[in-house]
């Protein structure tokens, strides 16, 4: 059986998650936090004593990233980003560009 790299690993749990409609950060069931819940900018920490707690990477509240609660869901963000939508550069990437100028493809008459 070939070896499967960490990199494919994660990219099939975090697929799986995304069809279950449940989001896992570093092991861990991130749900209950309304949109960040599948956000790309939701952040888990976890303290030397085990304490566990998540932030967003965008919002900030003073000066002290934003920490969404389970018991105050988020239901709206200016901020959020799908985490399985591409980036503009992402798909400008994959684009395949087009030239008028060239011959058309297929059957020439």
């Amino acid at each position: 059986m070939p070896k499967i790299s960490k990199k494919v690993l994660e990219e099939i749990e975090d697929a799986a998650d995304a069809l279950e409609g449940q989001t896992r950060k570093y092991g861990v069931k991130v749900d209950d936090y309304g949109l960040c819940d599948t956000c790309t900018n939701l952040r888990l920490v976890k303290t030397e004593f085990d304490n566990n707690y998540t932030e967003c990477q965008v919002v900030y509240v003073g000066e002290v990233n934003y920490r969404p609660r389970k018991e105050d869901p988020v239901t709206e963000c200016s901020n959020y980003w799908h985490k399985n939508w591409k980036t503009f550069k992402e798909l400008a990437d994959k684009a395949i560009l087009i030239d008028p100028n060239k011959k058309r493809p297929g059957f020439n008459r």
